[in-house]
């Protein structure tokens, strides 16, 4: 290690947060030298996260009215996209992007009778717009006061009379006393929740107000264990030109690291279901869509149905694990055609729209880490899967083609990249993907936006401690403490620069 590494190291130590240090030289994305530390934290305890959840919801609050004030209003008022921004490229999803989305969650909603609705985050009114005239109520809650401005303003226009707004976070709703709901919407919403506690919290509340038999739909929740893969992917498209191996994993480190929204594991659902009394059941189902883009890769959507007088509970019948030498497109039809009375679940298949994150995420830990990345070969503009992947938007088809309903969930394994088909027929609407035998549960099942933001700032003081003693170096800053889901990338960068 040279000198100047070890003085730095030594400047690390010295903070009473650090509990390791360990410093090496590295190459910027500009091929410039500089120091990367690789750090491990000591816990930061309970006093940081005090306010931690007021201070992240009046930050995304703040945002928000900025986004909705500047928001056009010559577009389509029941379609205004404002905000919708892709994290890989910076840029907006298209109108076709969005339109497949719109339409997968309007379906996904009205495969029940609303009855009276809550939506938690109604944004610029997407959902209110076109669910609101098939409700019997329909109280529509954001942070935003441009939000609830805007929705306001074109309820005329919508020709809607039964729709209520409410300015209020989910911890401040004030209901009227006695009210319940039928429905309750969380769309694309819990992912700016501050924390575990307050999403455990938010819905704990929503069971009290559901009434029996009610629906909880949360839709868009971004899935924990596709992290690395995600960041690889958006840190790929950034990179400079001629970038290395090296550069892309130490962006894609910074960027989970630094994670600002909140994300979920499913297995942190099914365990709610234990820990909530009056969840009959919980279905989790990945997004449907044709497109190959972050919101049908990386999110999926729940729903929690709380328990009533008819709810049934009936277990999965069967269960088939996938392999392309025997399940041919007959043999599938086949399968899903001949289930009626009972479940029929066809586990591990491989997902056709993460093969090329995958691709990338397996050729790094090869590529030489001085090597521009650009130089090595991969398919990075289409999916380049293998013939066992399958898209699955293929099984909903299939499902339809021979008049039986199908469910495609995640696997029950922590290989997030294969999924799981339910097919049945004629059975109670609400059946529930969790698995019959027991997973191995991941270690991280949620993350902590509070710690993150925590983080960032510890990396601010840290960098300005070492300007003040050594003078301005370049230093990247990287934890080494922070969850499974880093352990890929992490072993990358110890493998390489840690003697």
């Amino acid at each position: 290690m040279s000198g100047e590494a070890t003085r730095v190291e030594a400047v690390l130590r010295a903070d009473p947060r650090v509990k390791m240090a360990c410093v090496t030289r590295s190459t910027s994305a500009d091929h410039h030298d500089a120091f990367l530390a690789l750090v491990e934290l000591a816990e930061p305890g309970a006093s940081h996260d005090l306010d931690g959840d007021r201070r992240i919801t009046d930050s995304w609050q703040a945002l928000f009215d900025e986004v909705y004030t500047d928001s056009s209003s010559e577009q389509d008022s029941r379609f205004n996209t404002a905000g919708w921004i892709s994290s890989i490229t910076g840029d907006p999803f298209s109108e076709q992007e969005m339109c497949e989305w719109l339409k997968g969650t309007i379906s996904r909603i009205c495969e029940f009778a609303l009855g009276d609705v809550l939506e938690v985050g109604c944004g610029t009114g997407m959902l209110v717009s076109r669910l609101g005239c098939l409700s019997k109520s329909y109280n529509a809650m954001d942070v935003s006061s441009e939000a609830l401005s805007f929705v306001r303003e074109h309820l005329p226009e919508w020709d809607l009379k039964n729709v209520t707004l409410t300015h209020a976070d989910i911890s401040s709703f004030d209901k009227a006393q006695g009210q319940t709901f039928d429905t309750i919407i969380f769309n694309s919403v819990i992912q700016y929740f501050p924390s575990e506690r307050y999403l455990f919290n938010a819905l704990e509340s929503c069971l009290t107000w559901l009434r029996p038999n009610g629906i909880i739909f949360i839709g868009d929740v971004r899935h924990i264990g596709l992290q690395a893969e995600l960041s690889l992917m958006a840190a790929l498209h950034n990179a400079p030109p001629a970038a290395t191996a090296e550069a892309i994993c130490q962006s894609a480190m910074k960027s989970i690291l630094e994670e600002a929204e909140l994300l979920v594991h499913p297995e942190w659902f099914y365990a709610l279901q234990d820990q909530c009394r009056g969840i009959s059941a919980v279905r989790i189902e990945l997004r449907r869509g044709r497109d190959h883009n972050e919101l049908s890769k990386y999110r999926y959507d729940v729903l929690l149905q709380k328990s009533g007088a008819e709810n049934l509970h009936r277990p999965i019948a069967s269960v088939s694990r996938f392999s392309p030498g025997i399940y041919c497109e007959d043999d599938l039809a086949k399968l899903a055609a001949a289930c009626n009375q009972q479940i029929v679940r066809l586990a591990g298949i491989p997902n056709a729209r993460l093969q090329t994150a995958l691709e990338i995420s397996n050729l790094l830990p090869i590529a030489s880490p001085s090597e521009p990345f650009d130089r090595i070969p991969y398919k990075g503009t289409k999916e380049s899967s293998p013939a066992a992947a399958i898209d699955p938007e293929y099984f909903w088809q299939l499902g339809s083609k021979v008049g039986r309903r199908a469910r495609v969930t995640w696997s029950a394994s922590r290989d997030p990249s294969t999924f799981d088909v339910l097919f049945y027929g004629s059975l109670p609407e609400v059946v529930s993907t969790r698995p019959v035998l027991n997973p191995e549960v991941p270690k991280s099942l949620i993350s902590n936006p509070i710690e993150a933001e925590w983080r960032k700032l510890v990396v601010r003081q840290l960098r300005s401690r070492v300007r003040e003693t050594l003078g301005n170096l370049p230093l990247s800053v990287l934890f080494v403490n922070q969850g499974e889901v880093r352990d890929r990338l992490e072993q990358l960068l110890q493998k390489r620069f840690v003697a």
